[in-house]
């Protein structure tokens, strides 16, 4: 009974702290995107407004 105890209890634990590990690594995530020099301005404006509208998107910066 105890060995089940101690086992049921390390195994929510570990589910605590990869829960923890998951919700900050999806917090950090970071994408850069690069457009050939042959892209034009409004295809470029066209993506940073697309992705602007995106509900998980924290931010747009846009680099010309």
């Amino acid at each position: 009974m105890a060995l089940t105890l101690l086992v049921f209890s390390g195994l929510l634990v570990l589910n605590f702290f990869t829960n923890e590990t998951v919700s900050y690594l999806d917090a950090k995530v970071d994408v850069s995107v690069y457009f050939k020099n042959s892209a034009k301005e409004d295809q470029v404006l066209k993506v940073k407004n697309d992705l602007e509208g995106v509900a998980t998107v924290a931010k747009v910066n846009y680099l010309s």
